[in-house]
């Protein structure tokens, strides 16, 4: 029964939960010790309270104290007993995950002159961190020439910002962003996980997130990428954490405005930013908010050198939004509701869209979540955390004419290839006179008889042409009763009498997710820490992919058969059926259990965790035979026993996909175990080392598929298309590292870690043998492996100055970069490769370094008795990295739209694109008025201009030229008497299109862009 390996996992587990899943925290821990400072004894009964907060505990007989559940930001704590003198630390940092360690030495000597106070500055070495964590602080965001949070996390070490113009065509289908493709430590770009205040901004579909953060929200950032603890779960590279702030006691607000249009070269690049957060009630610091809202416009979405400026139709319009409210009932609860949200329209330029760039692709992109969180400290050293949450994501991608009009993409006169070149797609002919193209005429005529058309006899009344609006009409009666029916009631259709490419690939997906957490936290033991947890989710997910849906107008079903959907019907309306293409309801569940033992300076985690997926849809019961299942209809339909109409029926049956032919999904469940261990080796030296066993689910949208559109396809044969598999397997990571975190002076530290994984288990398409026709589908077959090693100095301020320097020395090696890397051998059915090379994103050698220079009140250079440079700063980041890998082919037409194929020159991935260098700045001054404070700053990407290689041609190795104009072929190109001279709207030569089209600016990197922001707070 289907229900009864779950229920074994469902009863213990749904004890634990409450209903998304918060698997990353948010908070952290203050502990310490208070002593006397003449005899250093313990002092027990202490009072240690964390200042304009209701924390606090008292000391144990060992003058120990610990306080859990201290959100991320910077406290000060304090210290007092009756007959010492009180004792204050302020700016103590508090990090998620992390505990913070701070003692206390009370005087007995002058009471009666108050409390003492210092100022604590973030530890250079972390004592209790196991695995390799990167924290940057809301200061280092506002300094840092950089926006949003993927900016921030692909600074640090082991992340790589792969060139998404070369990925996206790697991928196949071009699910690309508006920032790039972010891989960490060799992995996938699906393998790194997205929180915001712990909550999941993934898209289970994709496993990418399209999810934006004002700047002036975050709080910290915090990038973990070796060892997990158990309570993550569903990744393998990778946690990006995004901690907001959250409402204080006090108002406070931010505007902000920045804008390239004011110096240089513009690319029309704008942001508009407000903040506002304080109590809901004046003078009650028991219920506060925080709002947050911004708009961002550019003209051009990703500048690029050589581009000579704006790229057209390559644009980005976003807004994002943040609200969230935190009440405090009492004083040991606290309640916290949060929404975040962000809306992006963009337009992605197209290099062979160049002449007809209307129908450049458009993309739609939506996130919304919704959370709810209660915390019960139920003493100084014990709470527990129950949250509910919900968020959504959605995309749509199509035609920047028609986008998601998918009636507007019918072309009864086919959809126009590309120009005689074969270098662009087809434009609008502007010397043609529309009036003659719009004539009424035979749609689809037959070659046989230009006087009679070849249009469905199923259009019931008369095909309506409307030369003023440029349109036709059809009406498709699906019962027979003379009316139009459901989805085919009366709709436009686009004909626009012009030879423009419509972008014949319409996309639209969506995912959401509601779930709960529950996790209890107590510090059993002086020594250990314990955490437990379980967690559930539960999706809901729709997809719509129509191939080809310039043959709408055609009718159904040839105009609606290339269609692979789920959650929708034929036309993308949403519906809630079940069944096969109903729409998926997949589940996840988890249970974990942590222990983080400290002893000493010795501070060891050790947790296991469990996860269950159960994908609930159906599969074919026999992949080879899919339309009849090891041959019984076929064989049961000769059978001579058998009434005639019954064996008729049977061997009907033979030939399609029916439910009969397929089988339930199998549900999946494993086990990881974790461990990391830190311990010092000398004084303010700290050695880690981490283990790790992560499993990941697939990218859901690889295991669904619609079994209409699969029997089609098998039926048909044609053109390549991987459909989703439900009996992928959990993807498999086995994870080593181990460091070492070295204090080398009082403002300074190295660390050096170095890490291996061991990869398994990834999807990749395969070929799938099968009668009538094969397929393509997906398989767990991929793998690899990854090594390498971090160093990271740290200089924290002195004298004005802090430094951050680190490199990363990686080897990223697989059979397979991409779910659909194998695609093309997938399509010619050849050998799949069966060893390893260097990764698409395998960047050998990256350097990152930033240097701050700042001075606040009071200092800097003196002029007399002024400070011209007080409140001042400039921060650089330098980047350089080594290329990433590509296969050699002998040189070809590279740039051309026909298919070829090509001749390798050398084994895959055995070259690499030339090394890239980058220095960014943002200088500021801030300005005091009274209650507020002005803080204006330039921000210049790419200082030098410097002309920065991304993506190059596999025949010469360079990013302007395919070296095929110089070949007999190309110069028989050149020379063509038709081509020759200009023959067409665009006044270029065959030659001309040719450099035109070969020297695309989407292989280079950014231009120098000159921005200027100011920024009010108060």
């Amino acid at each position: 029964m289907r229900y009864s390996i779950k229920t074994q996992w469902v009863v213990p587990l749904a004890v634990l939960i409450a209903v998304t899943a918060a698997w990353a925290g948010t908070t952290g821990k203050l502990s310490g010790v208070v002593t006397d400072q003449s005899t250093g004894q313990p002092i027990p009964g202490a009072a240690v309270s964390v200042e304009g907060t209701q924390w606090g505990a008292l000391t144990d007989q060992d003058g120990r104290f610990v306080l859990l559940n201290i959100p991320v930001g910077y406290y000060t704590l304090k210290a007092s007993i009756v007959g010492y003198t009180p004792m204050e630390v302020k700016n103590i940092a508090v990090s998620v995950d992390l505990t913070t360690t701070q003692d206390f030495q009370l005087s007995t000597q002058a009471v009666e002159m108050g409390a003492v106070t210092v100022t604590a500055e973030r530890p250079l070495v972390k004592q209790d961190q196991t695995s390799t964590l990167r924290i940057v602080t809301t200061d280092d965001v506002q300094n840092l020439p950089t926006r949003g949070y993927q900016d921030i996390v692909g600074l640090q070490t082991g992340a790589v910002r792969y060139n998404d113009n070369t990925a996206a065509r790697q991928r196949g289908a071009r699910e690309n962003s508006t920032t790039g493709v972010l891989n960490l430590r060799g992995g996938r770009a699906s393998e790194v996980a997205y929180y915001v205040d712990g909550f999941s901004q993934q898209d289970p579909l994709t496993g990418l997130s399209t999810t934006q953060i004002n700047n002036n929200s975050i709080e910290e950032v915090s990038v973990v990428s070796g060892g997990f603890n158990a309570e993550y779960g569903l990744i393998m590279s990778g946690a990006v954490n995004v901690t907001t702030k959250e409402g204080e006691a006090a108002y406070h607000g931010t505007v902000e405005a920045i804008t390239d249009n004011f110096h240089g070269e513009k690319y029309d690049y704008n942001v508009y930013s407000a903040v506002l957060n304080g109590p809901v009630l004046k003078g009650s610091d028991k219920l506060t908010f925080y709002a947050a809202g911004e708009r961002r416009w550019a003209g051009d979405r990703n500048p690029h050198s050589r581009a000579g400026g704006i790229l057209p139709n390559d644009f980005s319009g976003l807004w994002n939004w943040q609200g969230k409210l935190n009440w405090r009932p009492s004083g040991n609860i606290v309640a916290r509701l949060g929404s975040i949200g962000s809306q992006e329209n963009w337009r992605e330029y197209r290099r062979d869209y160049n002449f007809d760039i209307d129908h450049t692709p458009r993309y739609e992109d939506k996130n919304y979540s919704l959370w709810g969180e209660m915390t019960h400290t139920l003493n100084p050293k014990t709470f527990y955390t129950a949250s509910l949450s919900w968020f959504s994501t959605a995309r749509k991608r199509g035609d920047g004419v028609y986008f998601d009009n998918i009636w507007g993409y019918g072309r009864p006169n086919v959809n126009p290839q590309f120009d005689d070149t074969r270098l662009f797609y087809s434009w609008d002919d502007y010397e043609l006179v529309p009036d003659s193209i719009n004539q009424p005429r035979p749609l689809f005529p037959d070659p046989e008889d230009a006087t009679k058309s070849l249009y469905p006899d199923s259009l019931v009344g008369s095909v309506v042409f409307d030369t003023t609006l440029d349109v036709f009409m059809g009406m498709r009666d699906i019962t027979g009763d003379g009316v139009p029916d459901s989805v085919f009631e009366e709709h436009t259709f686009m004909w626009r009498g012009d030879e423009g490419r419509v972008w014949r690939n319409y996309l639209q997906r969506y995912s959401s997710y509601i779930g709960g957490d529950f996790d209890f936290v107590s510090q059993v033991h002086p020594n250990h820490e314990v955490k437990f947890g379980a967690e559930f989710q539960r999706h809901t997910l729709r997809r719509y992919q129509h191939l080809w849906p310039t043959n709408i107008y055609q009718g159904e079903p040839k105009g609606f058969q290339d269609i692979d959907f789920f959650g929708y019907d034929v036309a993308a309306n949403e519906v809630d059926d079940g069944g096969p293409n109903g729409v998926k309801h997949p589940v996840n569940l988890a249970g974990y259990l942590q222990d983080k033992f400290e002893w000493e300076g010795l501070v060891v985690n050790a947790g296991l965790r469990f996860d269950y997926f159960d994908y609930r849809t159906e599969r074919l019961l026999d992949p080879e035979n899919p339309l009849d299942p090891f041959g019984r209809d076929a064989e049961a339909s000769k059978d001579p026993t058998r009434p005639k109409s019954e064996r008729d029926s049977l061997a009907l049956e033979a030939g399609r996909l029916t439910e009969s032919d397929l089988t339930e999904s199998e549900s999946v469940s494993r086990v990881s175990p974790r461990l990391g261990v830190a311990f010092p080796v000398a004084d303010g030296s700290v050695f880690h080392f981490s283990y790790g066993k992560f499993f990941q689910r697939p990218d859901l949208q690889n295991l669904y598929v619609n079994y209409d559109y699969l029997e089609f396809k098998i039926k048909s044969g044609g053109y390549y298309f991987a459909f989703g598999n439900p009996n992928l397997e959990p993807e498999e990571t086995t994870a080593y590292e181990a460091g070492w975190r070295k204090r080398v002076s009082d403002f300074a530290a190295v660390d050096v870690t170095a890490f291996f994984k061991d990869i398994k288990n990834l999807t990749e398409v395969v070929t799938q043998p099968a009668a009538p026709n094969s397929f393509s589908t997906f398989r767990n077959r991929d793998y690899g492996t990854v090594k390498g090693i971090e160093i990271q100095l740290d200089m924290r301020r002195n004298h004005g100055i802090s430094t951050q320097l680190n490199y990363t020395l990686q080897y990223a090696n697989g059979t397979g970069s991409f779910a659909n890397t194998q695609s093309n051998i997938a399509w010619v059915n050849s050998e799949p490769p069966k060893h390893t090379s260097a990764l698409e994103f395998d960047q050998r050698h990256k350097l990152t370094g930033i240097l701050d220079i700042r001075a606040g009140a009071k200092e800097g250079p003196r002029l007399g008795e002024t400070y011209p440079l007080e409140r001042t700063g400039v921060n650089f980041v330098f980047t350089a990295g080594s290329g990433f890998p590509y296969s050699p082919a002998e040189v070809y037409n590279e740039v051309s739209l026909a298919n070829l194929s090509t001749n390798p020159a050398g084994p895959i991935n055995s070259r690499r694109t030339p090394w890239t260098y980058r220095l960014d700045l943002k200088a500021n001054r801030e300005i005091p008025l009274g209650r507020l404070t002005l803080d204006v700053y330039l921000w210049v990407i790419n200082v030098f201009d410097r002309e920065n290689v991304v993506d190059v041609y596999e025949g010469t190795g360079l990013a302007d030229q395919t070296g095929w104009l110089e070949t007999p072929e190309g110069q028989s190109f050149a020379t063509n008497p038709d081509l020759s001279v200009p023959h067409d709207q665009s006044g270029l030569t065959a030659t001309e299109k040719y450099e035109l089209r070969q020297n695309d600016p989407l292989n280079f990197d950014t231009p120098r862009q000159i921005r200027f922001g100011v920024r009010w707070t108060f």
